[in-house]
């Protein structure tokens, strides 16, 4: 009777142990399976943020070589207008240096050394009237100046001088060409054939106050 009850004692525990152990099983079976479930969730929402940033990566690449693309656009654009600025700077310079000159003239008048010889209204095959289309019959000053005729190449037409001689100093314009007027020489209209061969041949200084109709 004793040993019926120890194999029946036995046997319920083993039944007990088995019955643990199986409850153990099923409940590290389910907790694995949470695990992976969990780490499948898990490694789903891993590959959606990774999949998120990969589209941000290639969205600022595209954003990147659209920068570089109008920067490149931009330093073009850059190098085109410094040389714009370039090229004013360079007119601006030029002008200033033409304007420097300028003011040097005017401050610094032109002076010749010419000779003077006088000429009359009225000669053989003249018509009385200038190289500058001007009537001198008559006349011996315009616009209260004397008369001269010049080479163009030395004076430009209408140009406005002040011409010293050993005794006297004058203002003339410039309103007459001449054949034999080349280089140094100025003809001064005088009044008559008497006063032409009284002033003669003389040298003077000529001071330029105005080139040409200024």
């Amino acid at each position: 009777m004793k040993k019926k009850l120890i194999a029946t004692g036995l046997i319920t525990v083993l039944a007990a142990s088995n019955g643990y152990m199986a409850y153990t099983y099923i409940r590290d079976t389910d907790e694995l399976k949470n695990g992976i479930v969990k780490s499948q969730q898990e490694n789903r929402e891993k590959d959606e943020q990774l999949s998120y940033l990969g589209d941000n990566i290639i969205k600022l690449q595209s954003d990147l070589k659209g920068r570089v693309t109008e920067n490149e656009k931009l330093t073009v654009e850059l190098k085109e207008y410094e040389g714009k600025i370039q090229k004013q700077d360079n007119q601006i310079s030029k002008l200033k240096n033409e304007l420097k000159t300028a003011k040097e003239k005017e401050e610094s008048p032109r002076k010749l050394n010419m000779t003077v010889t006088a000429y009359v209204d009225s000669c053989l095959g003249c018509t009385g009237v200038s190289a500058s289309g001007i009537d001198l019959r008559g006349i011996t000053e315009y616009n209260g100046y004397k008369i001269i005729a010049a080479d163009k190449n030395v004076l430009p037409m209408f140009s406005i001088v002040k011409i010293k001689l050993n005794n006297t100093e004058f203002k003339a314009i410039v309103l007459d060409r001449g054949g034999a007027i080349k280089g140094q020489i100025i003809d001064y209209l005088v009044g008559s054939y008497d006063e032409a061969i009284e002033f003669g041949r003389q040298k003077a200084t000529v001071t330029v106050i105005r080139e040409g109709k200024g």
